[in-house]
């Protein structure tokens, strides 16, 4: 009984490590709604960055991303 109750305290306490991929788009535009091209997004904190094409659009993904889950 007591390794039962031992397991389950185990098994409670248990993180689950996942990974996943993330994915950020859009389009930039101006108050008219005229696509900005070259503007340049960052997602601050994550090192990653894109540059907007002719139509004001962008699309940033990151693969490996730790999800943690309790």
């Amino acid at each position: 009984m007591r390794s039962k109750i031992l397991c389950l305290v185990l098994l409670i306490g248990l993180t689950v490590n996942a990974q996943t991929t993330i994915s950020l788009s859009g389009k930039i535009t101006n108050s008219s709604g005229t696509a900005i091209s070259n503007a340049i997004v960052t997602l601050v904190g994550q090192g990653l960055k894109d540059t907007t094409g002719s139509d004001g659009a962008y699309s940033i993904t990151k693969s490996n991303v730790s999800v943690l889950q309790a």
